[in-house]
């Protein structure tokens, strides 16, 4: 094949192979940047839904009975907050700080976070929090929710997405949750991303430099790295998936009208049409028969042991697809003195989906 090529023509193909290496660092270059700042979103798009369902957790009328002071930590509201935060703390493990924020008319400060109180990074009910920037403070002010970052405090440097708690009711804002991811951990998931996109690309060119005259095996390394970028998109994927996974449902079912309301992922969990007004025998008929009474079981269990929460697991038959759901839900009792059990409100978990 080489034997007829004319000093010409090895310099002119010398020199194709050099633009066409050029070419594919240029192309990389650009899905580097592309993939990077599609990854940015990605990332900042998750904090922001998390927090968006933690906010779903907070009750707006425990946060207008706080003091933001000291006092705040006998009231059982601020308890219940403070153990909510912790658990979503503990199953979102990239995420460092969980906390709830008001303003006090000169800066924001913390109602409840997600610390232990005997750890240094530790924020107790009116801690100012001065640093607050004027992008902050007018997304605190503008009721919608919002990431900023990274940016620096005395804890150290985060990307943050912040949601507003908002009274249904009067639809004003009593509120913020912040959800903080280090910012270390946020852009070494971009360097990751960035650094596999832009290796690969020189990698490519390399090999066409390399093997730029042997085309035929030029293409088949070209074939095998495209290869890996595939299984490279497949294992982002697969992350989405997992983050998605650890987001939670949320149902509550008052007995005296035997109706249990869905928020959007218990329905897609379920299966259930959101137009759908689910009562209760209707929700027992999509689980198993064996499991059709655990609610009732668990919550009689609780009222014997004069508790208000329990941990139960369960499985539904998904109304899309009769997929079978091994959902977990932990639930807390809601009491009247002269009523009893007005309600239960319950997070839904899915640990394990099987056709």
């Amino acid at each position: 094949m080489f034997k007829n090529l004319t000093s010409r023509n090895a310099y002119v193909l010398y020199h194709i192979v050099i633009c066409l290496a050029a070419f594919i660092l240029l192309v990389g270059l650009f899905v580097m940047l592309h993939m990077g700042q599609k990854t940015k979103e990605d990332l900042k798009n998750s904090l922001l839904v998390r927090a968006q369902n933690a906010a779903l957790f907070v009750d707006p009328d425990a946060i207008r009975l706080m003091q933001g002071n000291e006092s705040d930590t006998l009231l059982p509201e601020y308890i219940e907050l403070k153990r909510k935060l912790t658990a979503l703390r503990e199953i979102n493990p990239d995420v460092r700080f969980i906390y709830i924020m008001g303003y006090n008319g000169t800066n924001l400060f913390f109602y409840v976070d997600s610390e232990d109180p005997t750890s240094e990074d530790y924020s107790p009910p009116g801690q100012e929090y001065p640093e607050a920037s004027a992008e902050e403070l007018i997304g605190y002010f503008s009721n919608d929710s919002y990431v900023i970052g990274p940016v620096s405090d005395r804890w150290g440097t985060w990307v943050s997405a912040m949601a507003p708690i908002i009274d249904s009711t009067t639809g004003t804002r009593v509120g913020v949750v912040g959800v903080d991811l280090s910012a270390d951990d946020y852009e070494g998931q971009l360097i990751f991303v960035r650094g596999a996109i832009i290796a690969i690309a020189i990698l490519i060119a390399s090999l066409i430099l390399v093997f730029g005259l042997y085309i035929r095996k030029s293409m088949q390394h070209m074939y095998a790295l495209s290869q890996k970028n595939e299984k490279l998109e497949t294992t982002k994927g697969e992350l989405e998936k997992i983050q998605k996974l650890v987001q939670l449902g949320k149902w509550r079912w008052t007995p005296k009208s035997a109706f249990v309301s869905f928020d959007d992922t218990m329905h897609e969990l379920t299966g259930v049409p959101k137009d759908k007004k689910v009562t209760y025998p209707y929700f027992q008929s999509i689980l198993l028969p064996e499991d059709r009474t655990v609610l009732d079981d668990a919550l009689a269990k609780a009222n014997a042991e004069g508790v208000d929460d329990f941990t139960v697991v369960y499985h539904v038959t998904r109304q899309t697809d009769n997929a079978l759901v091994t959902i977990k839900s932990a639930c807390t009792i809601e009491r009247s003195g002269s009523d009893g059990v007005t309600a239960v409100t319950g997070t839904a978990q899915e640990l394990e989906c099987s056709v």
